[in-house]
């Protein structure tokens, strides 16, 4: 039996799906996660804490994201035909201008944070 791949795609026209491509099966299980949890996020959440909720690390978390942000929909082929998981899921990126927690002396430039509403 084939292992099931999600692909994410990005634009359809009138021939079809013309830009996706497919997620690995850990990624594809992350993307599953945070779109269960997307409806709960009503203000800005920074990326570190969506990592917490789906008991992940914050890089693999933010690629997860970045890759779901402009996505037309999600599918998954079966053995009767494509089925659709997810159209257009709306996620608002914000990317601050510093890092607020930065009151360390050794560490001075960490990266912005990067927050997420549903």
């Amino acid at each position: 039996m084939d292992k099931v791949k999600l692909r994410i795609v990005f634009y359809e026209d009138k021939k079809g799906v013309q830009s996706y491509f497919y997620l690995e099966r850990t990624e594809g299980l992350r993307v599953i996660k945070i779109l269960k949890i997307l409806p709960k996020l009503k203000e800005w959440t920074p990326i570190s804490k969506i990592a917490k909720m789906i008991n992940s690390k914050n890089p693999s978390t933010s690629s997860a994201i970045q890759k779901l942000a402009g996505a037309q929909f999600l599918d998954v082929m079966l053995p009767k035909g494509r089925k659709v998981i997810a159209k257009k899921p709306i996620l608002l990126i914000q990317k601050k201008q510093f890092n607020t927690r930065n009151n360390l002396k050794k560490q001075k430039y960490l990266r912005a944070t990067v927050c997420v509403k549903g």
